[in-house]
């Protein structure tokens, strides 16, 4: 649903706006242009990014997958390099890629401090932690602007707010100007958010 929710705002924008997915959702906004593909699919992925100037890098296969291993790294680690590498073959100026809270681990505290460990514990928290490093280098050898957002994974639309975390290149409030404003919360969402939440940009 954070795809769709960023599409809308783009479209909203008046921005061009092309989705690559593995099967179009009905609930894309009118005016997107929509390519199918898999994100293991380096040419597909390529195909994808050309003429495009901003990436939103949003695909990951999570843990609730139950996928192997292999198929999980496949996903995530080669879908990243597959982006990164199809940024750099057509110019894109920027990519933001979505990481997660599960770099950390076991928080020692909450709210964790951005600069906290990384122990993740789990295959997707070390997936997510490869691919950022992946981002940071790019960002360093080839000049690739972007940022990278450390998310919580909850399917719930109060949460697409809660999108802060780590910048590549520090910019005010951008996950508010990503995404748009934050919406007021339900009591029970709010305490939730501050049990759960990582800091904000």
């Amino acid at each position: 649903f954070l795809g769709i929710a960023l599409a809308r705002l783009l479209v909203s924008k008046g921005l061009g706006v092309r989705v690559f997915d593995m099967k179009r959702s009905p609930q894309l906004p009118d005016g997107v242009e929509f390519a199918q593909g898999d994100i293991r699919d380096a040419e597909a992925v390529s195909e994808a990014c050309e003429g495009v100037s901003h990436v939103y890098h949003l695909a990951a296969l999570l843990p609730q997958g139950r996928a192997s291993v292999k198929v999980m790294r496949d996903v995530n680690v080669g879908g990243a390099r597959n982006v990164l590498d199809a940024c750099g073959r057509h110019g894109a100026r920027s990519m933001v890629y979505l990481s997660s809270v599960e770099v950390y681990g076991r928080m020692g505290e909450i709210p964790c401090p951005e600069d906290a460990p990384k122990n993740p514990v789990g295959e997707y928290g070390r997936n997510k932690l490869e691919c950022e490093a992946l981002c940071l280098a790019r960002a360093a050898e080839a000049g690739l602007h972007g940022a990278i957002l450390r998310s919580l994974s909850q399917p719930h639309p109060y949460f697409v707010a809660v999108v802060w975390m780590h910048q590549v290149e520090p910019e005010p409030r951008l996950a508010e100007n990503l995404l748009g404003r934050v919406p007021e919360q339900p009591a029970r969402i709010r305490a939730r958010v501050a049990r759960r939440q990582v800091g904000r940009a």
